[in-house]
């Protein structure tokens, strides 16, 4: 989950001037209680930059829980604020409203789909490409089939330019897989990884799911000519 590259930990680990929690049912803080990673209250020695990061990273987490267990459509300011632990005048300040938001968890969950697919391709001959880049692509969806249901899945219940976002980064996904940002071949497969993901057989059947998603991608259309 995109939780434990955020912070580097498990959610309740302890580090300097980070506070215990207790939550409710649904995961936010418990009435008294801190939110999981929240600085401790009163002076301390951090920068203002720092402490807004340490908030930004916070927010981000709490969305992605959020929407893994409710979906976008039913996450609220209010939920994200509490079980971030942040006010909402801190929650707008930093990035504004719940949309930017959304872009920005999922432009780091894109970004990270996209690095691990150009290390998987680099310096290999184009014969080899399709298996590694499939290889790739189904187990960032097994591993984390909640990043890939928010950025190729919730992002649609966003706005205009949380739409406009997710058609940007399939094209950018599909240069890397397939050389072409309008390729069809790279887009079904795609679309059908995270599919697979989503049904839970990319986790069960990772081997299988690879060899598919390689066999689509190395595929030659009726004339011959690679798609």
């Amino acid at each position: 989950m995109l939780y434990l590259r955020l912070f580097g930990h498990r959610p309740h680990a302890q580090g300097p001037a980070i506070a215990p929690t207790g939550t409710t049912r649904d995961g936010q803080p418990a009435r008294g209680q801190r939110a999981p990673h929240q600085l401790r209250p009163g002076p301390h020695r951090l920068s203002r930059e720092t402490v807004v990061a340490h908030q930004q990273r916070r927010i981000l987490a709490a969305l992605a829980e959020a929407i893994a267990e409710h979906g976008y459509g039913e996450v609220t300011v209010e939920r994200i604020v509490r079980r971030a632990g942040v006010s909402r005048k801190t929650f707008y300040e930093i990035n504004g409203g719940l949309e930017q938001w959304l872009l920005v968890l999922c432009g780091a969950i894109g970004e990270d789909l996209l690095a691990l697919l150009a290390s998987a391709r680099a310096g290999l001959p184009e014969s080899d490409r399709p298996r590694a880049l499939g290889t790739t692509l189904a187990g960032f969806c097994a591993a984390r089939p909640d990043d890939a249901r928010i950025c190729f899945v919730e992002s649609l219940a966003g706005g205009r330019s949380a739409r406009a976002w997710r058609e940007d980064m399939i094209g950018r996904l599909c240069a890397e897989l397939a050389g072409d940002p309008a390729s069809l071949t790279a887009r079904a497969a795609l679309g059908a990884t995270v599919e697979i993901a989503l049904g839970g057989q990319a986790r069960r059947q990772p081997a299988a799911v690879a060899a598919l998603v390689a066999h689509v991608l190395a595929g030659d259309d009726a004339g011959g000519r690679p798609r």
